[in-house]
């Protein structure tokens, strides 16, 4: 019984990526989450949430929409077109416009929050989006086994068609 509590413990934390240009939303989402088991990161900009995303590669990110270099809509683009990065789930947080829901979703975000956010949603959503991921992640899994296992069948067959070959040609 310890050593699954010991387990539990040692669990990778999930990186989380607060992107806001209010120090005061990010303090408090961090202040929200800090019983969860998140290593929580920050950055007061598009550019410095696209640099962390390139050096850390955080497993889930929320995103103000309104930005002072770019907007959310555009980090969002620019972390969905990077190849070099895996799927992050996006939620974005905005008390903007009514339409910025619908814009947000349509450019690729996974999740939207209206401001100001209540802790509870905050979590559901994240956890919500978490077990998108993972679902996500175990389906490419499955695919590359799934390519592997075509690769080795051909090999098999080939192998397989030059053996029958070979035992029915006489010496």
């Amino acid at each position: 019984m310890l050593s699954k509590k010991t387990n539990q413990n040692k669990k990778k934390k999930t990186k989380l990526l607060i992107v806001d240009d209010s120090s005061n939303n990010r303090e408090a989402i961090n202040y929200w989450l800090s019983e969860e088991n998140y290593e929580i990161l920050h950055a007061a900009n598009g550019i410095s949430a696209l640099k962390t995303c390139e050096a850390f590669i955080p497993d889930i990110i929320l995103l103000d929409y309104n930005l002072p270099d770019m907007d959310g809509i555009e980090v969002c683009q620019k972390i969905r077109t990077n190849k070099t990065l895996p799927f992050i789930p996006i939620i974005m947080m905005s008390s903007y416009a009514p339409e910025a829901n619908i814009i947000a979703l349509e450019q690729g975000v996974d999740e939207f929050i209206e401001m100001p956010i209540q802790p509870a949603e905050l979590k559901s959503r994240i956890k919500a989006t978490l077990r998108l991921k993972e679902a996500i992640s175990e389906s490419v899994e499955l695919c590359k086994e799934n390519k592997k296992f075509q690769e080795l069948d051909k090999i098999k067959s080939n192998f397989i068609s030059k053996t029958s070959h070979e035992l029915k040609t006489p010496l």
